[in-house]
């Protein structure tokens, strides 16, 4: 199993052409940068920036180029054509903007406010502002997948853990203790039912790079623990592959939007809430514990018009053949792995090296899943650019700006998409 992306080929001799074919290849499938920004200085530098990671340059600034970007990113939600949109969920492009931009509330961007006010970029320019947009925007599309939990002892620790180590082989990644009825469990240091010895304190006095230092690890995994407070997702989305334990929830709680920040009656365009690129449910092999899987999953894919992939942990003595599995299940895809009580106990011990290597069939299956997630991710940014889309210098500060009333309404509009 390759853990490492694979070297592009490259005809031309020398460092540069090899240069130049890695930015196209790493162009055709990353996330575009979408630019609406008055200021010159900050215009040039968020173009820069989309240049040097690799990523085509649209823009958004006019109320025709926003239409055009719009229409793209809602075709990109046809279920009626192909099956990956409705498996890869979150961003496929990241907005930049100073200014409110209907678009910046739409689940299919990611939007970076570079205002005078924005929390995302607070420093200035002159300060080093540059280089926190740059680590904003990123070099990756590094993605945040969701585990939950439909019934308790389903094992979506040891599925968080896994995830990441997969994600592990391309991107620094983080398992997020995310649960909103978690203690803060030291997993990492075979506590899982303790108060957190990480604490609230480590969380608020730390920027997110001495936030990973400190984190306790399972195996090369930091383990980031809600502890009670929020955890710090804008900053750890743009360092590492974040995977969520989400814990075990009700199918008919809400508990996953006070996870990703929307509770609060934030709307999508909020810094503060984040959307899955991905989600997984994972149960075990009960009739009921597969029941519970499908009202789960249609909950997620109401809420977030993405068809959650569903784990089915079975274990020697269940009742259920896998013929009736994926009848209970109807749509959703599904997965099975054979319970493994090593895996556990080595969890509780703080001992991970006895499952957390790649030869492992949980390490397997959840790199095979990684891999899927990563087509369609492709599949849907390769037909974003490959719409009607405002593209390069084009209208990046033409005349026809936006009138405050456009503004105001378009983004109401963005608001309700």
């Amino acid at each position: 199993m390759a853990r490492h992306a694979a070297t592009p080929q490259v005809q031309e001799r020398g460092p540069r052409a090899a240069e130049i074919r890695t930015t196209k290849t790493r162009a055709a499938d990353a996330r575009p940068v979408i630019v609406d920004v008055q200021d010159a200085q900050w215009l040039e530098e968020a173009q820069m920036i989309a240049a040097a990671t690799g990523r085509t340059l649209l823009s958004a600034a006019t109320p025709q180029a926003v239409e055009r970007i719009h229409a793209a990113l809602e075709g990109l939600d046809d279920v009626r054509s192909s099956g990956a949109r409705r498996r890869a969920g979150g961003a496929a492009a990241i907005l930049i903007h100073d200014r409110p931009n209907p678009l910046q509330n739409h689940p299919r961007i990611r939007a970076i406010d570079i205002a005078p006010d924005s929390t995302q970029v607070s420093r200035t320019l002159s300060q080093g502002g540059v280089l926190d947009l740059a680590r904003l925007v990123g070099m990756h599309d590094l993605p945040l997948i969701a585990v939950y939990g439909a019934v308790g002892g389903a094992g979506t620790t040891v599925f968080s853990v896994c995830f990441a180590h997969a994600l592990s082989g391309d991107y620094p990644s983080v398992v997020l203790d995310a649960s909103p009825h978690s203690l803060g469990v030291d997993i990492a240091l075979g506590k899982e039912h303790s108060v957190s010895e990480l604490g609230v304190r480590t969380l608020l006095e730390c920027n997110y790079i001495q936030l990973l230092s400190r984190a306790p690890r399972i195996g090369k995994i930091p383990i980031i623990s809600q502890a009670g407070t929020q955890w710090q997702q804008p900053a750890l989305l743009g360092s590492a592959a974040c995977v969520a334990d989400c814990g075990t929830l009700r199918p008919g709680s809400d508990d996953f939007l006070t996870i990703f920040g929307e509770a609060s009656g934030n709307s999508r365009g909020n810094p503060s809430v984040m959307v899955p690129d991905a989600h997984v449910v994972v149960t075990i092999a009960t009739v009921p514990g597969l029941m519970y899987a499908k009202r789960l999953c249609d909950r997620l894919a109401d809420h977030w018009g993405v068809d959650p992939l569903v784990v089915v942990r079975d274990f020697a003595g269940s009742d259920v053949p896998h013929s009736l599995m994926p009848v209970i299940l109807q749509r959703y895809r599904m997965r099975t792995v054979r319970s493994d009580a090593a895996v556990a106990r080595a969890l509780n011990k703080g001992e991970p090296e006895h499952f957390l290597h790649d030869g492992h069939s949980l390490v397997r299956s959840a790199d095979s899943l990684v891999q899927e997630w990563k087509k369609d991710h492709t599949l849907l940014v390769k037909e974003l650019l490959g719409a009607d889309v405002p593209r390069g210098d084009d209208a990046l500060r033409g005349d026809d700006a936006f009138r405050d009333d456009d503004v105001a309404r378009a983004t109401d509009e963005g608001g309700a998409a």
